[in-house]
């Protein structure tokens, strides 16, 4: 951490031309700032695992329900062509 403190002095002189020590409340200030920004963060970290969890259900539901819709729709076609199928041989067979 000292070594963080210094690099921020450093900065801070460079870019403003103003001289902080160590025992400065900019560093209180600035400490208290990043620790409410990392709550804020887990926050949203957290709200937004719930919501790609909510996302993933509703894509596996998604998933399911179209599976489910292609299902039926191959039961129907395939029971149409076996219907066309059977009334094909019955034509066939007629004219034998």
């Amino acid at each position: 951490m000292a070594n963080d403190t210094q690099k921020l002095i450093t900065e801070i002189a460079t870019r403003n031309h103003i001289l902080v020590d160590r025992d400065d409340p900019v560093f209180a200030v600035s400490t208290i700032s990043r620790l409410m920004l990392d709550e804020a963060a887990d926050r949203l970290f957290e709200r937004m695992r719930v919501v790609i969890a909510a996302f993933e259900m509703s894509a596996r539901e998604v998933e399911t329900h179209a599976g489910e819709k292609l299902a039926e729709e191959m039961h129907t076609s395939i029971s149409a062509w076996k219907a066309e199928i059977a009334q094909d041989l019955n034509i066939a067979n007629a004219m034998l």
